[in-house]
């Protein structure tokens, strides 16, 4: 929420390749900007899990000096449960994010229901925290490509080594495509079950 707040009237805080992406696909955000977007925000979840790993040292040091995987590392990146199969964890970071775009798309809708400007970080922020209790368990609810990548990479040149990326059967591509797909998927459907018909409801209130 505090994102959306703070960088909301300047960028979009879109804070999410997925949501760039999604936004370029129908044409709400110009493809050249994306590649940049993508950068800033993998920057940033890097930054965040520097700050994370600098605040937590001693702690990391005290509960997993040896720094295994996904003992410790799973604070920076998602894991899945060890039952999980990749197709399965596919479809659920898949189903969370197509979720939190519908959403997205719903209140940044100007011919939808009006939404009180501060709402709209709530509602977003709520949805997530929503996501989480229903999709959480699979997979860890990454969401958002930046926010595991970044501190994928983080983790693997602070000490953790490449089973960050090796782990759970190379598991490190699912966070990144899956929810770019759900991305696509939620703003479509968000588009085709509730955008193209606001003239035709428009009309009956008439």
């Amino acid at each position: 929420m505090l994102g959306i707040h703070a960088a909301g009237g300047v960028s979009g805080a879109h804070l999410n390749p997925a949501i760039s992406i999604a936004l370029a696909v129908y044409g709400r955000f110009p493809w050249k900007k994306v590649p940049l977007y993508a950068l800033s925000q993998f920057i940033g979840a890097f930054l965040g899990a520097l700050c994370v790993f600098i605040i937590y040292y001693p702690a990391f040091n005290a509960f997993d000096p040896d720094r295994t995987t996904p003992k410790s590392s799973g604070i920076f990146a998602t894991y899945p449960m060890k039952w999980e199969n990749q197709g399965s964890a596919f479809v659920c970071e898949m189903l969370g994010t197509a979720l939190l775009v519908f959403t997205i798309f719903s209140v940044d809708d100007p011919t939808n229901m009006p939404t009180n400007p501060i709402m709209k970080p709530l509602t977003v922020g709520l949805i997530v925290v929503m996501i989480g209790m229903a999709f959480g368990m699979p997979t860890g609810y990454a969401l958002n490509p930046a926010r595991d990548l970044g501190p994928r990479v983080f983790s693997c040149l602070a000490g953790w080594g490449s089973d960050v990326f090796t782990a759970s059967n190379h598991y490190f591509w699912i966070p990144i495509c899956a929810p770019i797909v759900g991305a696509i998927l939620g703003g479509g459907a968000y588009i085709a079950i509730i955008s193209n018909h606001h003239d035709e409801v428009d009309d009956e209130r008439l």
